[in-house]
C-alpha cells in the first residue's frame, strides 16, 4: 500500500484526534450469488492470463509439486522435446469432476522452454481444483508472491470459503474474558467511546498503517483497563515498509504485512519481529473493495505463517478497506479453508462486534488465536516440546530436529519432528502431526499396527487425536476443523481431524549419506528388503 508512513511508538498512543466525533458508515456486504461468483472467477482467471501475456520474457514459472501424483512438475515437462497444444485431465480430491489445463505450443531447447509464449496457462473456462500449493518440495525460485497468490486463489475455490456472521462470537467468547455484558464495558471506555454520539471518538484513517495500529491499540488498552484483563499483545506498523525476516526456505518470499500483532513482552525483548514470532497480521487499503491483489497477498502471507509457525492450528487475520465507505473483515484460515465475517460500523451492536474482535486479538489467550496448547515454543518461535496424551499414557517430548513441514493452506499439511522423551533422553521418537479427513483419521495407525514387528516398518507408540478448547479453561474437544463449522451443513465441506502419531523408528534422509558406499549400501538393502 503506497502511502506516507509515520512512526508508531511501542505504546501506540499517536492517534490523531478528530475535532468532533465522526460517524463511520460500514454497511454489511450483501452475499454474492452464484452468478456473481462465476463472474468474479472469470475475471480472476482473465487477470492470470493477461499477466503471463504481458511478461513473455520472465523465466517460466514452475508448477508446484502437489500431494496428488497426477499434478505434473515443470521438470517433467522439460524432458519432452516439444509441447504441442494439448489438454491434461487432473483428478480432484474434492469433486468427482476433472480439471482441464491447457498447455500452449512451445519448444524445449537446451533444457529450457523458449520464452516466446507462456509455457503454462490455465484454461479460464474451467477452475483449477487440485491442491497446487500443498507441496512437499521447495517452491521454485522463479515463482514470486504474485504467482503463488494466483495458485492459492485457485486452491481456495468458493466451496472452501464460507461467510459466517457469528465468527467473532465463536472465536472470541465473552466467557474467556469473564465479561457478561460488553455494552456495559463499552459505555465505560470513555477514552475511546463517546456516550453522547454513540460512536468512536477518533477518526479512522486507512491511508496510514501506523494510525490504524494505534487506533486498535487504544481500544485494546481501554478494554484491558476497564475489565482488568491482561494486555497480551500490541499492534504495530513496523513491517509495512520493510519485509519481515525469518520466512521458511520452503516459502522464501519477502512479504510486508501492513500491520502485525506481536506479543507484549516479546516486543520489549525482541526488537525486530519475524514471521516466526508475530501472532497475526492485517492488510489495509484505501480502495473501496476487497480487491483481488489484496486477497492474493492475504493468502500468501497466511501460508508463510503456517509454514514458519509449526504450532498453529488456525490463523486469524484482519483486513481494512474503503476510503469513504470503510469496512473491516475478520478471517480465520484452517486446514479446511477460510471463514470470514464482514464487520460494519452503523450501530452500537456493530461497535460491540469490533470491540470483541480487538479484545480477542490483544487480550485473548493463545488458544483463541490458534496456538496448539500441547506445544511449547522457544524464544524465536520454534517448537520446543510436544505433549502427547493417550487414553492411559501421557508423555512429553523435546524436539531435536524438524524433519518435514508441508507448505500450503489446506489439506493434510503434515509436520514431522525428531524428538526424545524428556524423562528418558535415550528414547528417540518420530512425531507426526497431520490433518486427515475425519473418515480416514485412523487409517494410517491401523496400517502401521498391522505391520508391527515387520523389519523396516516403524512401530507406533501412540496414535491420538489432539484435544483442545476454544479458550483456556474451556471445555476440551477433539481438535477438528468442524469447531468453526458445526453450524454449517454443506456437502462440499470435508471435515479434518487433528491427529498425532509417535513412532519409534528414526532414520536419516537418504541424501544425508556420508560416503558413496553408504548410499549404495542403502539402495542394496532396499532391493533386498532389509
Amino acid at each position: 500500500m503506497a502511502s506516507q508512513k509515520t512512526v508508531l511508538s511501542s505504546a501506540g498512543d499517536a492517534v490523531p484526534q478528530s475535532s468532533s466525533p465522526t460517524g463511520l458508515s460500514w454497511p454489511i456486504a450483501s452475499p454474492s450469488d452464484a452468478a456473481a461468483t462465476h463472474r468474479s472467477d472469470a475475471i480472476e482467471e482473465s487477470d492470470d492470463i493477461q499477466y503471463l501475456l504481458e511478461n513473455p520474457h520472465r523465466s517460466p514459472p514452475q508448477t508446484v509439486q502437489s500431494h496428488s501424483p497426477a499434478l505434473p512438475t515443470y521438470a517433467s515437462l522439460q524432458q519432452r522435446s516439444s509441447l504441442e497444444s494439448r489438454s491434461l485431465s487432473f483428478p480432484s480430491e474434492y469433486t468427482h469432476t476433472s480439471v482441464q489445463v491447457s498447455l500452449t505450443s512451445s519448444t524445449v531447447k537446451d533444457n529450457t522452454i523458449q520464452p516466446n509464449t507462456p509455457p503454462f496457462i490455465c484454461n479460464h473456462h474451467i477452475n483449477l481444483t487440485g491442491r497446487v500449493s500443498s507441496c512437499d518440495g521447495h517452491h521454485p525460485p522463479q515463482i514470486n508472491m504474485r504467482e503463488m497468490g494466483h495458485a492459492f486463489v485457485k486452491e481456495l475455490r468458493p466451496q472452501l470459503v464460507q461467510e459466517d456472521r457469528n465468527l467473532s462470537r465463536v472465536m472470541f467468547s465473552s466467557k474467556a474474558f469473564a465479561v457478561v455484558q460488553l455494552d456495559t464495558v463499552l459505555s465505560k471506555m470513555r477514552s475511546v467511546w463517546s456516550t453522547q454520539q454513540m460512536d468512536w471518538k477518533y477518526k479512522l484513517d486507512f491511508t496510514s498503517e501506523a494510525n490504524v495500529a494505534a487506533w486498535l491499540n487504544q481500544i485494546g488498552k481501554a478494554f484491558a483497563q476497564e475489565t482488568g484483563s491482561r494486555l497480551r499483545r500490541l499492534w504495530g506498523a513496523d513491517s509495512c515498509t520493510v519485509p519481515l525476516s525469518g520466512a521458511s526456505a520452503d516459502v522464501p518470499f519477502k512479504a510486508k504485512p501492513d500491520i502485525i500483532l506481536v506479543d507484549y513482552n516479546a516486543k520489549r525483548t525482541i526488537p525486530t519481529p519475524t514471521w516466526g514470532t508475530i501472532c497475526a497480521f492485517g492488510e489495509i487499503t484505501s480502495q473501496e473493495t476487497f480487491h483481488s491483489e489484496m486477497r492474493r497477498g492475504l493468502y500468501t502471507k497466511t501460508s508463510i505463517m503456517f509454514t514458519t509457525q509449526e504450532s498453529r492450528r488456525f490463523i486469524p487475520s484482519l483486513a481494512f478497506y474503503g476510503k469513504t465507505d470503510m469496512k473491516m473483515r475478520l478471517f480465520m484460515f484452517d486446514r479446511e479453508g477460510m471463514i470470514y465475517e464482514d464487520v460494519p460500523m452503523k450501530t452500537v451492536d456493530d461497535a460491540l462486534t469490533l470491540l470483541r474482535i480487538v479484545a480477542g486479538f490483544m487480550c485473548g489467550d493463545p488458544v483463541m488465536l490458534g496456538y496448539d496448547p500441547t506445544v511449547t515454543l522457544n524464544d524465536i518461535g520454534e517448537v520446543d516440546t510436544i505433549m502427547v496424551q493417550g487414553e492411559k499414557t501421557k508423555a512429553t517430548y523435546r524436539i531435536k530436529q524438524k524433519v518435514h513441514v508441508a507448505t500450503g493452506l489446506v489439506g493434510r499439511c503434515t509436520r514431522v519432528w525428531h524428538g526424545v522423551d524428556v524423562d528418558d533422553p535415550s528414547k528417540q521418537v518420530i512425531i507426526k502431526d497431520a490433518w486427515p479427513h475425519t473418515q480416514k483419521a485412523n487409517t494410517e495407525a491401523l496400517i502401521l499396527n498391522r505391520l508391527h514387528g515387520v523389519k523396516g516398518a516403524p512401530n507406533i507408540l501412540t496414535a491420538v487425536t489432539v484435544m483442545a478448547a476454544r479458550y483456556q479453561g474451556g471445555t476440551v474437544y477433539p481438535d477438528s476443523t468442524q469447531t468453526f463449522r458445526s453450524r454449517f451443513k454443506l456437502e462440499t465441506v470435508h471435515a479434518r481431524k487433528h491427529r498425532r502419531l509417535v513412532m519409534t523408528s528414526v532414520g536419516e534422509k537418504i541424501y544425508h549419506f556420508r560416503a558413496l558406499s553408504e548410499l549404495i549400501g542403502a539402495f542394496r538393502d532396499v532391493i533386498k528388503g532389509e
